[in-house]
């Protein structure tokens, strides 16, 4: 019997694994090596679908923004732009702490974005060379925040993750997403 039980918890163990690497590879497609599992968790919390889901927009440029800080509520950043120089800004903040109930804690703000605001973040993602920038960075840190930028184009998938940049273009094109939501999300680490 206990061997039978052990069976048991080792395939449930195996099963969850799987889930979680196929949950990966689904939020992140070819990035190598695959951004940690805690990553594709929050955006699932947060109710993100991955960038690359099929939508009626195939020539649509999407960009994402997870904002994950170690002290203050996560947030996600998601830009949707159109050929014509239109765009919508989708900011969903997570949990207030760790007795806030998930329904309740999730907020979503929406706000279009004029043609001046969607040249500014092409702007940015282009003087960041976004597309170029090596994936991830080394782990290990706890006091600070991640930065995951994502982006998807016709011209592909990329991903970008920076704890706690320093001053540059990269933080620059970040914190353009959070300005250009209106919202006080003080403090920005």
């Amino acid at each position: 019997m206990r061997n039978t039980q052990k069976l048991t918890i080792a395939g449930l163990l195996l099963a969850a694994a799987i889930a979680t690497a196929c949950r990966s590879a689904q939020y992140f497609p070819g990035v190598d090596p695959a951004p940690p599992a805690a990553y594709s968790r929050e955006l699932a919390a947060l109710r993100e679908r991955p960038l690359t889901d099929d939508t009626p927009c195939p020539q649509c440029e999407r960009y994402r923004f997870l904002w994950l800080r170690s002290a203050n509520r996560s947030a996600v950043f998601r830009a949707e732009l159109n050929q014509a120089g239109q765009g919508a800004l989708i900011v969903t903040l997570g949990q207030l702490g760790p007795r806030e109930s998930a329904a309740r804690g999730i907020k979503t703000y929406r706000r279009t974005l004029v043609p001046a605001e969607v040249a500014q973040l092409r702007a940015a993602v282009q003087e960041s060379s976004f597309w170029t920038l090596q994936p991830v960075p080394d782990e290990g840190r706890t006091d600070g925040a991640r930065w995951i930028f994502e982006a998807q184009t016709k011209d592909g998938y990329h991903l970008v993750d920076r704890w706690s940049p320093e001053p540059g273009s990269y933080r620059q094109m970040c914190v353009l997403l959070i300005r250009l939501s209106g919202l006080d999300l003080d403090p920005v680490y």
